[in-house]
C-alpha cells in the first residue's frame, strides 16, 4: 500500500477554467494526463503515465473511498458511452 506522503500543507490555486483531467484503464493505470493535471499534481506525463492513479492520492483521502469506486466501475456502473 502506497503512503502518499509527505503532506506539504501548501495549498495550491487553481484558475476556475482549469479542466484537470486524467483517464486510466480498468485496473488503474494511468493512460492519460492533460497539461492542467500534470501541472497540479506537479509531476510530468511521463512519471505519470502507465502508473496506478493511486500514486496522486491525498493520504487522509479513505482508500475505502477508490476501493468502492472501483468495484463500481468495474462492474460497469459507468461505461464510456454513458458519459
Amino acid at each position: 500500500m502506497r503512503s502518499n506522503l509527505p503532506v506539504t500543507g501548501r495549498e495550491k490555486p487553481v484558475s476556475q477554467d482549469a479542466n484537470i483531467l486524467s483517464t486510466t484503464n480498468i485496473k488503474g493505470k494511468i493512460r492519460y494526463t492533460n497539461q492542467d493535471f500534470d501541472d497540479i499534481a506537479e509531476f510530468t506525463q511521463e512519471e505519470l503515465i502507465g502508473n496506478p492513479h493511486n500514486m496522486i492520492r491525498h493520504p487522509d483521502m479513505p482508500s475505502t473511498a477508490f476501493k468502492m469506486l472501483w468495484a463500481a466501475l468495474q462492474g460497469g456502473a459507468l461505461m464510456e458511452r454513458d458519459c
